[in-house]
């Protein structure tokens, strides 16, 4: 009975660590992501003045100090978590203050993340927010297509390009595959 609750508890907090993990990559809905870099390359189109891609870059500065900060706290409290859990006997009220410690620091972080948007908000008038958001939008459409063309290259480079010759222990091309032919060592 003692090794069927503790399996239980050990289930219960993993999921417990695997929504929080997962929340934690999510945007809010709606939203802008600020990319001080595309800003900037953006200020033309969007009227910027230098003032206030200046007051833009400071509070982007400090936003993302503090996010580091952050994150590494819960890098560090999920390591310690990781730890725990592959222990025969893990502490239920260390786990659980742990789960509490990683999902303030979540917290923290979509707070620094919407304190950036909320100072930098005011410094944009209404028209240039919806030119940003439609800049955003086609940026992440974007790199939603490069990752996309990432992950198939490195599906293709782990799968060597085909099928492995089982005669000559070599790895076929994709052409040499729809032909039916194999390379052979000369």
């Amino acid at each position: 009975m003692l090794g069927n609750n503790n399996f239980i508890m050990r289930t219960m907090v993993f999921t417990a660590a695997l929504i929080i993990c997962t929340n934690v990559q999510a945007r809010p809905q709606g939203g802008m992501e600020i990319d001080y870099k595309l800003l900037e390359r953006a200020a033309d189109d969007l009227g910027l003045s230098d003032d206030v891609l200046e007051k833009v870059k400071a509070a982007s500065y400090e936003a993302d100090r503090a996010a580091i900060e952050i994150r590494s706290k819960l890098d560090r409290a999920r390591l310690d978590f990781q730890q725990m859990m592959s222990s025969d006997n893990p502490s239920e009220k260390k786990m659980m203050e742990l789960v509490e410690e990683m999902g303030g620091l979540e917290t923290n972080l979509r707070k620094n993340r919407i304190g950036l948007l909320l100072k930098v908000r005011p410094l944009l008038t209404k028209e240039q927010r919806k030119k940003l958001k439609k800049i955003l939008r086609k940026e992440r459409k974007r790199q939603r297509g490069e990752r996309g063309e990432k992950r198939r290259q490195r599906r293709e480079h782990k799968q060597g390009g085909g099928p492995m010759n089982f005669d000559t222990g070599e790895q076929g091309s994709g052409d040499n595959r729809q032909r039916g032919e194999h390379q052979r060592r000369r």
